[in-house]
């Protein structure tokens, strides 16, 4: 399978939450170096972290932990955030944002996919698709280039354009692996199981510990 890369980026300095006033709340950088980081080959399932993301605090919290969702840093050093109707507003505190509602719409479609998958239905209900269609469809999500190989000369690679982009690859090449998801029922956070994964298809835990705690606490509330 052809691997898919991202060179990445993030604040040393972290990020912000800044309301936008009739924009929203939107996702600032800090002002600090920029770290090159590469989070496709650190995180094998970060499509699952997104996933978990519900709240503007949770999406904070994953900006500092990996950066901007779609942009590492504003081209030509201006800064600038979409409106929207699609147009474009200057900022004036010299950094760039990104808006919290379009990214939690993001993770809700990431999680109504993973569910999909889950049913066997392989669909999703006809809004979600619409806004999916409406994320994707403008998107240059990568491409293809040249990469020196020991063995072979050459390979083909993926770079993707973004994280959020990153993603959205990382979780189809999971499900077109025949990948299920479950959410844990101790801490909630979503796993992998089936073919590959090393759990079975109905696992209920993501790790044995918390299948352990799990049935510990509910001993507890039962004496």
């Amino acid at each position: 399978m052809i691997p898919v890369t991202l060179n990445w980026q993030r604040d040393a300095a972290g990020y912000r939450l800044e309301d936008m006033g009739r924009y929203g709340k939107a996702i600032v950088r800090n002002g600090g170096k920029w770290i090159p980081t590469t989070p496709l080959a650190e995180h094998e399932m970060l499509y699952a972290e997104f996933a978990g993301i519900r709240t503007p605090e949770h999406l904070l919290a994953f900006a500092n932990r990996h950066g901007y969702l779609s942009h590492a840093e504003t081209t030509g050093g201006g800064a600038f955030y979409q409106t929207e109707t699609g147009g474009f507003v200057q900022r004036d505190d010299g950094y760039s944002g990104e808006k919290v509602e379009d990214l939690l719409e993001a993770a809700h479609l990431v999680r109504q996919v993973m569910i999909a998958e889950n049913s066997g239905k392989k669909s999703i209900a006809l809004k979600d698709a619409r806004s999916l269609t409406g994320l994707l469809e403008t998107e240059d999500v990568g491409h293809f280039r040249l990469a020196a190989d020991k063995k072979r000369g050459f390979r083909f690679v993926f770079k993707a354009t973004s994280l959020l982009n990153a993603i959205w690859i990382q979780l189809a090449k999971k499900a077109a692996g025949g990948v299920k998801f479950g959410t844990c029922r101790y801490c909630t956070n979503w796993f992998e199981k089936g073919p590959g994964t090393g759990k079975r298809a109905d696992s209920e835990f993501c790790k044995t510990s918390h299948r352990v705690a799990f049935n510990r606490q509910q001993r507890n509330k039962g004496g």
